[in-house]
């Protein structure tokens, strides 16, 4: 019983963290999308992109469309 509960401390309670976190980054990604394409909010939209970096700091995709954001916003200025 012992080895059984080692590995679910060691093994899947960190994967099922990672997964939760995957869920948020991606729930904020597509919620920072829609602000931009849909809605045209795009001050909220930089802020929803912003906690997306806070979740993936290395994910080149929100960086992406964190520029696109600013990049829409200063033509509409």
């Amino acid at each position: 019983m012992k080895p059984l509960l080692f590995f679910i401390a060691v093994i899947a309670l960190p994967y099922t963290i990672f997964a939760q976190s995957d869920k948020n980054f991606n729930a904020l990604l597509q919620k920072g999308i829609k602000q931009v394409h849909d809605e045209r909010k795009h001050g909220a939209a930089i802020q929803t992109f912003n906690e997306a970096v806070k979740l993936k700091p290395l994910n080149a995709e929100v960086y992406a469309y964190h520029s696109f954001t600013y990049l829409e916003k200063a033509k509409l200025e």
